[in-house]
């Protein structure tokens, strides 16, 4: 959730920095567009790397056209998996630059399994420009987040707290151990008052935009497994009351009905369903996890509208949700673990399967697409059809987001758009391919 001072001065070369001709490799394109064509940072895709003890590479990529252009003055805060510098209320986190002698940058990226020759920086105090560089907060924050309906997450050393479009504070550092980021449309933030994040016994409330405890910390999160924020999405978060039972409340704490006693992790809703497994017990078999629960999907008035019968299953997305018979590898494994016999398709909100169970693994649908993979073939992508119409030719691929999706691509990172043209392609090698 959360992320983490370059001069001001170097804002204001910033708002007037063009794109010069720089040196890139061969198959980079090199930019002939004027020097006074002011940068916008949205029209950026930036690649990321973090290392330990807050160290990033960030290199920036026109996405129009490819170029990879100079270094920028600052390193940017919350970016997503595909790249791309999101701007919320105007406003855009970021990291005043701080060096890192060049002996330790090497010993950093001996930890790296991406080769890369770009230089590492290490994370300053944060604040927030406009899409033209331009500083708007100054940098003050130990850590700075994404604004959502005029509040932003933001840290000091005395602790989390949420601050508005002017850098003032709503909710003063310190005064809550951990408040988490809200993205969807209602006005709710967790937060714990005391307790650990991710600790079965700590108590999660929720604030509105003015700091309110609208509901009280008196819930857990929904999961006796992995840990995560219960946040709300579509009217209802899932919660875990005194009793350690899931339940669903409403924007004002009250309980709307009660998950299956034995379910073992419940999802956040999605399309109007919730994923929950039920009597899940993950062990070990010949080297397999294998999951001794199934995966089914509750409705927001508490049915069992889709049973529970899946081995593996992920939440809704554009109606459809990845779910497989048979697969004893978790979806989208992180360490690429895959076996000839598991097969996925898609299902429809109703439960009916609408592409067949013949990938080996899948993703979610966005903007219309989803990344499939075939043992033999690598990657390419399905339309809702289940159709293959960006063909298999990746090593890996993840969901589009905004149009764009990253994949690797013959060894090199890349970054394609809807058609499957490969917008821009780094010189990042990743060390298993």
């Amino acid at each position: 959730m959360n992320t983490h001072r370059t001069l001001c001065s170097l804002f204001t070369a910033l708002a007037c920095l063009s794109f010069a001709t720089c040196s890139t490799p061969p198959e980079n394109k090199t930019s002939n567009v004027g020097r006074n064509q002011p940068l916008n940072l949205t029209d950026l895709i930036v690649v990321n790397y973090s290392f330990p003890e807050s160290g990033h590479i960030q290199d920036p990529y026109r996405k129009t056209d490819g170029t990879r252009i100079p270094d920028l003055p600052f390193l940017v805060g919350s970016l997503p998996s595909y790249g791309l510098i999101l701007e919320s209320e105007g406003l855009i986190p970021v990291y005043r630059k701080l060096e890192i002698p060049p002996e330790q940058q090497a010993e950093m990226k001996k930890s790296l399994a991406v080769t890369s020759t770009s230089t590492i920086y290490r994370r300053g105090p944060g604040g927030y420009v406009n899409r033209f560089g331009q500083q708007v907060i100054p940098f003050q924050f130990k850590s700075v987040c994404s604004f959502h309906q005029g509040r932003a997450v933001a840290s000091t050393e005395d602790g989390e707290g949420l601050i508005d479009t002017a850098g003032n504070w709503v909710v003063p550092p310190g005064k809550y151990v951990w408040i988490d980021y809200s993205d969807g449309p209602e006005d709710r933030w967790p937060f714990l008052k005391s307790g650990q994040w991710g600790s079965r016994d700590s108590k999660w409330g929720f604030l509105d935009s003015n700091g309110n405890e609208v509901i009280p910390p008196r819930f857990k999160y929904p999961s006796r497994g992995d840990a995560y924020t219960p946040i709300f999405s579509e009217g209802l978060a899932v919660v875990a009351d005194e009793n350690d039972r899931f339940v669903a409340i409403d924007l004002n704490g009250n309980i709307e009905f009660a998950f299956p006693e034995n379910a073992y992790e419940v999802r956040p809703f999605s399309n109007g369903l919730a994923l929950v497994s039920i009597e899940r017990d993950r062990y070990i078999v010949g080297g397999k996890y294998t999951e001794g629960g199934k995966y089914g999907f509750i409705s927001t008035t508490g049915e069992m509208a889709i049973p529970a019968k899946y081995q593996q299953a992920s939440d809704f997305s554009e109606g459809l949700a990845p779910v497989s018979l048979n697969s004893e590898v978790e979806f989208r494994p992180p360490h690429h673990e895959f076996y000839p016999d598991d097969k996925w398709g898609y299902i429809d909100t109703t439960g009916k399967v609408q592409i067949p169970f013949k990938f080996t693994q899948v993703g979610k649908f966005s903007n219309g697409l989803a990344p499939v993979m075939m043992l033999g073939k690598g990657w390419g992508y399905i339309n809702k059809a289940g159709k293959i119409v960006i063909p298999y030719q990746f090593e890996w691929a993840d969901d589009f987001d905004h149009g764009i999706a990253k994949v690797w691509h013959g060894g090199k990172e890349c970054f394609i758009d809807t058609s499957g043209k490969i917008i821009v392609r780094t010189e990042n090698e990743w060390a298993i391919f």
